[in-house]
């Protein structure tokens, strides 16, 4: 989920609404705290695929033995990315499927190791 707090864009009918609206200070803060509850539900439903397997897109190494990966869940660019874990000895193939085991859950992203 993204969210911005409100800026009046010129020429539309929303840069006329003056009633109501609340200091950028007071927009902002709500914004931040709109994330802040986002990030503790994502991260909530991310530890609930602790342990569970996960078919992925093996996409690009990261680093020796990391990879980026992405479930069907998982939009490029936009999305939050399951990081597996390789050995060096058996790296996987990028632009293939491979079945992993999440092993850790972070507030957004997954981490998995192959199965």
């Amino acid at each position: 989920m993204g969210a911005f707090a409100f800026s009046p864009e010129p020429g539309t009918l929303a840069a006329q609404i003056h009633d109501g609206l609340v200091p950028p200070e007071v927009a902002e803060e709500r914004r931040a705290q709109l994330l802040d509850l986002q990030r503790e539900i994502s991260r909530e439903r991310n530890r609930g695929w602790l342990g569970k397997k996960l078919r992925v897109l093996v996409e690009e190494p990261l680093a020796k033995g990391l990879w980026s990966a992405r479930s069907a869940g998982e939009a490029p660019e936009v999305d939050p990315q399951v990081f597996v874990k390789a050995p060096a000895a058996r790296p996987p193939k990028a632009n293939s499927f491979m079945d992993v085991k999440v092993t850790r859950a972070d507030d957004y992203d997954l981490t998995a190791q192959p199965l």
